[in-house]
């Protein structure tokens, strides 16, 4: 890999570094709508258990006022019909304690990410303005020169440097790929849990 990252380098070296700049922005805008979309889930989850809890204790009070008048058929068929929607609201808990977990951990990726771009942007610049007085000041000739005889001089020692910070930078692109993946994929099981509670809570309604 580093080899493979040197040939770029040596070809077009503020390039290749700006193109991982463009990749870790695409990945935080990326994790921004990931964000964005779980928020939504949430909010969803959250106005689906208050709705429930709202018609429980509708149904409580119209299972008191049939107690009152004896309505023993009533009085079972709107318990039955709150204690279904309690069983629902549990498992939306549980559903919810989990989305509110992983909506921590993105929140502070995306956070942590921020700063890791704005600090690699920041190191770009600057290298990319001592690549330019460097260029300026060096020729190729001499710093090829320079290597043959075992004594590299300013620019090779500068191209040295890009090449590392380009590693740098390529690790973490695929650092945050791989969070971006893991916590895709959480959010996929997520929503099949959101079926699959959805489709249970329906079945005990009817």
């Amino acid at each position: 890999m580093r080899w493979i990252t040197g040939i770029f380098v040596k070809i077009d070296p503020i390039s290749i570094l700006k193109s991982y700049i463009d990749d870790l922005e695409n990945n935080l805008r990326k994790m921004s709508r990931q964000i964005g979309a779980l928020r939504g889930q949430m909010r969803q989850l959250k106005g689906t258990m208050d709705s429930n809890n709202t018609e429980i204790r509708k149904l409580m009070g119209a299972a008191d006022q049939a107690k009152k008048k004896g309505d023993d058929k009533n009085v079972a068929l709107a318990a039955r019909k709150a204690a279904r929607k309690q069983e629902a609201n549990a498992k939306y808990d549980v559903l919810y304690k989990r989305m509110e977990v992983l909506y921590r951990i993105l929140s502070k990726m995306y956070e942590n990410s921020e700063m890791v771009l704005e600090d690699t942007k920041d190191q770009v610049s600057v290298k990319e303005q001592e690549y330019r007085a460097i260029k300026a000041s060096h020729g190729a000739i001499r710093s090829a020169m320079s290597i043959i005889s075992g004594n590299p001089d300013q620019r090779a020692m500068f191209d040295q440097a890009l090449e590392t910070l380009a590693d740098d930078v390529s690790n973490k692109v695929g650092e945050m790929e791989r969070f971006m993946d893991t916590s895709r994929n959480l959010m996929d099981s997520i929503d099949l849990q959101n079926g699959v509670f959805a489709e249970e809570g329906l079945q005990m309604l009817e």
